[in-house]
């Protein structure tokens, strides 16, 4: 058995990048492209879209594209936030959270955004989406689909899962949510798991 060790930065944090240049990238997930035998990080850093790197190595250094990864043009005017992406069966998945800062619902106290659940699917090359999504939500539309963040995407035999908290999932009270659907285009069945997650996000199911 390897003997698990550090094995340094993805990428230079002092150089010239994204990250350095918006003020970090926040949720990055790596996947793999076996056609290019390369790994594809995608992280969160700030608009527009999100942050696509790559290297021959899982552990780096990645080296950043000039271009970024665009979700759906729909919501251009929000916020991407939280993301994963993941390879099932061969394709690219993602699903995002886009945040709407300027919701007349939103409240001076809470809650102060509202966030929604996206899902679609990327390029071959792994480098962007499709730029076609469609919402992961349940019918009922409610408070609990609006503040939804974190999320992590599977399957299970014909079935699609979306693992995802409330907003603020580290915090007191956070909720711990299952979405369940046939389609990638919905409709999804939600499934509160936890009243209360224990302080932590249920990414990385």
């Amino acid at each position: 058995m390897k003997k698990r060790q550090y094995e340094g930065f993805l990428f230079d944090p002092a150089g010239k990048n994204p990250c350095s240049l918006s003020g970090g990238c926040g949720r990055p997930h790596i996947i793999y492209n076996p056609d290019t035998k390369t790994y594809v990080l995608w992280a969160n850093a700030g608009a527009p879209g999100f942050v696509v790197a790559t290297s021959t190595s899982p552990s780096g250094p990645f080296v950043f594209s000039a271009a970024r990864a665009l979700i759906d043009p729909a919501f251009d005017n929000l916020q991407p936030a939280d993301l994963s992406v993941e390879i099932i069966n061969g394709e690219g998945y993602i699903v995002f959270s886009a945040l709407d800062f300027k919701s007349p619902d939103a409240g001076s106290f809470w809650p102060p955004i509202f966030q929604t659940l996206h899902m679609g699917k990327l390029t071959k090359d792994l480098m962007n989406t499709t730029r076609q999504s469609w919402p992961v939500a349940s019918a009922a539309q409610d408070l609990i689909d609006n503040e939804a963040e974190s999320p992590d995407l599977f399957k299970r035999g014909d079935t699609w899962y979306v693992a995802a908290s409330n907003t603020c999932g580290y915090c007191n009270g956070s909720i711990a949510l299952l979405y369940r659907s046939a389609s990638i285009q919905g409709p999804w069945t939600r499934q509160i798991l936890e009243g209360y997650s224990c302080n932590g996000q249920v990414e990385g199911v």
